[in-house]
C-alpha cells in the first residue's frame, strides 16, 4: 500500500520500499552535503500529497534513515589506509552496530512482505536503534571534519586525537546508554594505539606504519 493511502491509525501494511540505506526511492532522495560530503535525506512527501498524520510519522523515520546512511559513509571513508589503525578499529566497531541494525531492517522488511507492518509498529521497533544511531552519528560528525574546542585548538580525526574526541563525548554525555556506547568504542579504538605505544616504551621500537600515534 502506498504511504499516501495510509493513515497512522490504519492497521494496513506500510510500504518500506527504498527506506533502508543510501538508495533513492519513491518517497526519499539523497543528496550530498557540500561541506562534509555526507548524504542528506530529501523527503518527497509533498510531491505525493501524503496525509498530514502520515507525513508526521514518516518524518520520525527519516532521521534514522539519514543517520544510517551517514554512518555507512563515515565507515567507508575512515576505514581508508590514510586514517590509521585507530580509526580502522573504531570503524570496525561501528560497522558491527550497523550490521545489527541492517538485520533489524531485514526483519521489518520480512514483516512488510507478510503485510504485518504499519508505520506505528515500524517506529516502535526502531526506537532502540535510533538511540544507538544518534550516539554514533554525533561521534561521526565530530570526527569527520575534526572538532574545534575553545582554547584547545584542533582535535584531529585520527590517532590519539580521535581517542580524545571519544573520551570527550564520554565525559560530556548524560545518558548511561550513550556513555556505554562511547566506552565500547573507546576500548576498541585503544587497542592498536596502546599496542604501538607499548612496543615503543618496552622495546624502543616505533612500529606505526599507519601513523596511529
Amino acid at each position: 500500500y502506498p504511504l499516501c493511502a495510509l493513515a497512522v491509525s490504519d492497521e494496513r501494511p506500510v510500504s518500506t520500499q527504498s527506506t533502508w540505506g543510501n538508495v533513492n526511492g519513491d518517497y526519499i532522495r539523497f543528496h550530498q552535503n557540500l561541506i562534509n560530503g555526507m548524504p542528506i535525506v530529501q523527503p518527497l512527501g509533498d510531491n505525493h500529497k501524503l496525509d498530514p498524520s502520515v507525513n508526521s510519522s514518516v518524518n520520525e523515520i527519516l532521521p534514522i534513515i539519514e543517520m544510517s546512511a551517514q554512518l555507512w559513509f563515515f565507515v567507508d571513508v575512515h576505514s581508508r589506509y590514510e586514517y590509521g589503525a585507530v580509526s580502522h578499529a573504531l570503524c570496525g566497531k561501528i560497522k558491527k552496530w550497523l550490521q545489527e541494525i541492517r538485520v533489524l531492517a531485514v526483519r521489518q522488511e520480512t514483516r512488510h512482505n507478510k503485510r504485518e507492518l504499519t508505520l506505528q509498529n515500524l517506529i516502535l521497533h526502531l526506537q532502540k536503534a535510533a538511540k544507538v544511531l544518534a550516539a554514533l552519528s554525533k561521534l561521526a560528525n565530530s570526527v569527520h571534519l575534526g572538532e574545534t574546542t575553545k582554547g584547545e585548538g584542533k582535535i584531529f580525526n585520527k590517532g590519539g586525537g580521535l581517542l580524545n574526541v571519544v573520551y570527550h563525548l564520554i565525559r560530556t554525555s548524560g545518558e548511561r546508554e550513550t556513555i556505554d556506547i562511547y566506552k565500547e568504542l573507546l576500548r576498541s579504538a585503544c587497542v592498536p594505539y596502546f599496542k604501538t605505544l607499548s612496543t615503543w616504551i618496552y622495546r624502543g621500537m616505533i612500529q606505526d606504519p599507519l601513523a596511529s600515534l
